[in-house]
């Protein structure tokens, strides 16, 4: 019948074998897991090199474009672009180019 439930599967020697493992894995320490608290993940690591790379970048660039200012206007809207971009393409390989 489609209804019915399976039988449960019967204890044989191999189950033996996996609690008597398990235990002395146990009696080792083996299974008790710590965490390092200095671990960092790689999207942290992706996150923080962002944020430097477009710190590093755009400060600069925003400088630029503030002293010059719109009074000269190719070079103006060259550093507010090449402001985006590196921003763009900074948010682009963190978050959706995940090559980790």
């Amino acid at each position: 019948m489609l209804s019915a439930k399976p039988a449960p599967n019967k204890e044989n020697e191999i189950h033996g074998v996996l609690r008597d493992n398990l235990a002395v894995a146990n009696a080792a320490g083996l299974n008790e897991v710590t965490l390092d608290p200095n671990y960092v993940s790689p999207r942290q690591k992706r996150i923080r090199r962002m944020w430097i790379i477009i710190v590093a970048a755009d400060v600069p660039l925003v400088l630029l474009a503030w002293k010059i200012g719109p009074g000269a206007a190719i070079p103006f809207v060259c550093a507010l672009g090449a402001i985006g971009m590196v921003t763009g393409i900074q948010i682009f390989n963190t978050f959706f180019l995940n090559t980790d």
